[in-house]
């Protein structure tokens, strides 16, 4: 995101020990996380010597690289570009700036964090059951016609892996909690129901997808239900993971096509993924926290390559970044 977002190269894909920033987004994500609920809260923990470091550095990082990207003119169009264009066009009051900010802020959690996340825990469901495995190489092979890019045009072919993609986004939505919103000051009736005034408000999306009243067997692992068996959905209007209408997620085309790629090339050059010794993916299901963006927990993988031997990698630290 660093080149996407900020129009800029920070390298921390070119070495496993060069993290600052993802370690710092994680430390300030954790800070973030218990008061997405509370958000007049944060602004008093920021104040306190001993609370929220983490996320007073990921501020003030974030306001180095706004402050620097509006005192210069750049020729390239990337996401801050047009976030700035935006900012240059108003009277850039402090509260714009603000704004700015928050949106950058937004653009670079929004786009790290969140597709690492939901790779672990696909990568999770393929090494638990081979059968994915299978079934995505019966589908890609005829399709990848011996290069380990997907044709677009063979995109909607390919629906057991567009089925595995949109099952784990179900299952773990990388927001969770999703976007708290406050109710006008006149209140808001919904379905009958009258919310008073600035009422903070929140649907989750986690809860709305685990909810049998919306997806059969909602606990379950089945991309079929996307495709072969749309029986198992009950109510499609559940599926939150993007958010919806005008606030929904600007980046979600890009996002797909990362996993399409990545589990393609996957499919590619692995005969199969299974958990390390002493590994069992429980540390990932049950210690994972949620932090606005998902925490996730490390998990270790071994990675059969075809006739080339045996690939060590973790999921969920340096490599689910890649």
């Amino acid at each position: 995101m660093g080149d996407l977002g900020l129009g800029k190269e920070f390298h921390m894909m070119s070495s496993q020990t060069n993290r600052w920033i993802p370690d710092l987004l994680e430390t300030s994500m954790a800070d973030v996380g218990p008061t997405t609920p509370v958000p007049w809260l944060a602004p008093i923990l920021h104040r306190l010597p001993r609370a929220g470091h983490g996320a007073r550095a990921w501020l003030d990082f974030v306001g180095s690289q706004v402050q620097e990207r509006t005192r210069k003119t750049v020729d390239r169009h990337d996401i801050l570009s047009h976030l700035v264009e935006a900012y240059e066009s108003t009277d850039k009051r402090d509260v714009d700036y603000q704004w700015l900010r928050g949106d950058t802020r937004l653009t670079i959690v929004g786009g790290s964090d969140t597709t690492a996340a939901t790779l672990t825990f696909l990568f999770h469901y393929l090494a638990k059951d081979p059968v994915q495995v299978e079934k995505l190489s019966s589908e890609l092979g005829p399709l990848l016609k011996g290069g380990p890019r997907l044709d677009p045009k063979d995109v909607s072919k390919a629906q057991h892996l567009n089925g595995v993609i949109q099952e784990a986004l179900r299952l773990h939505p990388a927001i969770p909690s999703g976007f708290p919103r406050v109710t006008p000051l006149e209140g808001i009736t919904i379905n009958d129901f009258f919310i008073p005034g600035g009422t903070t408000v929140v649907i989750p999306p986690y809860a709305m997808q685990h909810d049998d009243a919306n997806y059969v067997f909602a606990e379950e692992f089945i991309p079929e239900r996307w495709y072969s068996k749309p029986e198992l959905i009950k109510n499609p209007e559940a599926f939150l993971t993007w958010n919806i209408g005008m606030n929904g997620c600007i980046g979600r085309a890009l996002a797909i096509m990362e996993m399409r790629d990545l589990i393609t090339y996957f499919i590619h050059a692995f005969e199969s993924v299974k958990f390390a010794p002493g590994e069992d993916g429980r540390a990932l299901m049950e210690e994972t926290r949620d932090h606005f963006t998902v925490g996730v927990q490390p998990l270790r993988l071994i990675f059969e390559e075809k006739a080339r031997g045996l690939a060590n990698g973790e999921i969920g630290t340096e490599p689910a970044s890649h």
